[in-house]
């Protein structure tokens, strides 16, 4: 073989060698596929709404790319969605510290109740010591936490008579969401935890299997007609939870820094989209379903005065639990969780956070049961 021959070889080889290592040529052309589960219903589900409009500004945003959202674990069950993120298999997951226990249940720290008990004290537990723990835990499994969001601010129990006073729990069989710290919610208060598929909830209750359910403000209006008193006991009091916005690292670290800013600040327009949702539609089904009189059918949130005895008989049997699943070197965390809580209700109280003075019929139609538009 000749000189020119064996150089024009090598310049070829060369080539396609720095055409398959760059970062730039690999990706040319190549479009993004962002996919998104979570075990949330669909719309007109908050946080599922909120999904879609993520879906749709990526898609306006980055044009080569192609957003998929996953309802009701369509794509993959939370607890193994944990996996699929860690070995890129999946982007992006919106789950809930009481549904991947099984992964890691010190998430469960930051879902004791009666603890964060005002809207901006939810709205800015992120800011905490508590969540940048939490989410360096799940960095060092490959999760990146990009985010955190609401659930039902008014999460309640859903039962066949009002609860007045802890008394009122004794004998009862709910049905609950974060068995680590709504069991010992319930044991404190003399009912029992029952861990049981939502779907099987209705006619649970209608045999007497179970006498009602911890539920959100849009469970109780599926139940209604089964369980028809619903009874809150203060924001954040009866059970409290969240959706971390969990990313795969591994997918992350390939995504090109300028699709990165735009993911990053779509995500965080997308979170304060959804707390505005998740507000309107707590207050629009308290329109809907609440009553002033407590004694009637209806949703009703105990005042104050009357919140205190659950307190008292609660304690610190939540965070006592929870050392003794998870250990002794859990101890101090729990309780730091207790006192930025304690903090962050004093600096945030009720009625202090933007949302709670927002007018919320422009979002009636959106956050109501209906069929949505196909995209």
């Amino acid at each position: 073989m000749n000189l020119t021959k064996r150089i024009s070889i090598i310049s070829l080889a060369l080539v396609f060698l720095v055409g398959f290592l760059s970062p730039v040529s690999a990706q040319t052309g190549k479009k993004m596929v962002i996919r998104i589960v979570s075990d949330t219903s669909p719309p007109p589900q908050p946080i599922a709404i909120s999904m879609n409009w993520f879906r749709d500004k990526i898609k306006e945003r980055i044009p080569e790319s192609e957003v998929r959202t996953y309802f009701a674990g369509a794509l993959y069950a939370m607890s193994d969605a944990m996996g699929a993120l860690q070995a890129a298999n999946l982007e992006i997951a919106v789950g809930q510290p009481s549904k991947v226990a099984g992964f890691d249940p010190w998430l469960n720290i930051a879902t004791q109740p009666m603890v964060l008990t005002s809207i901006g004290a939810i709205h800015h537990f992120p800011e905490t010591d508590v969540a940048k723990a939490l989410s360096e835990r799940l960095s060092k499994k490959g999760i990146l936490v990009m985010g955190w969001s609401d659930i039902s601010h008014y999460m309640g129990v859903a039962s066949k008579k009002r609860i007045f006073v802890p008394a009122d729990f004794k004998g009862l069989k709910l049905r609950v969401l974060a068995p680590l710290t709504q069991g010992p919610t319930l044991k404190a208060w003399g009912a029992s935890a029952v861990a049981m598929a939502w779907g099987d909830v209705p006619s649970a209750i209608q045999s007497g299997v179970i006498d009602g359910a911890l539920t959100t403000t849009n469970g109780f209006a599926v139940i209604k007609e089964q369980a028809s008193y619903y009874t809150i006991i203060s924001v954040g009091g009866m059970a409290l939870d969240f959706y971390f916005l969990g990313f795969s690292k591994k997918w992350w670290d390939g995504v090109a820094s300028e699709h990165q800013k735009i993911i990053k600040d779509t995500l965080n327009e997308m979170i304060l989209y959804q707390q505005k949702l998740q507000w309107c539609s707590d207050t629009l089904v308290a329109e809907d379903f609440g009553t002033k009189d407590p004694k009637k059918p209806g949703m009703y949130n105990l005042k104050p005065e009357q919140v205190e005895p659950f307190k008292q008989a609660l304690g610190t049997k939540v965070a006592e639990a929870l050392i003794e699943k998870l250990g002794a070197e859990s101890k101090s965390l729990i309780f730091k969780f207790q006192e930025e809580g304690n903090k962050l209700v004093a600096k945030y109280p009720i009625g202090s956070d933007p949302v709670e003075s927002m007018d919320c019929a422009p979002y009636k139609k959106l956050v109501t049961y209906q069929e949505e538009k196909k995209k």
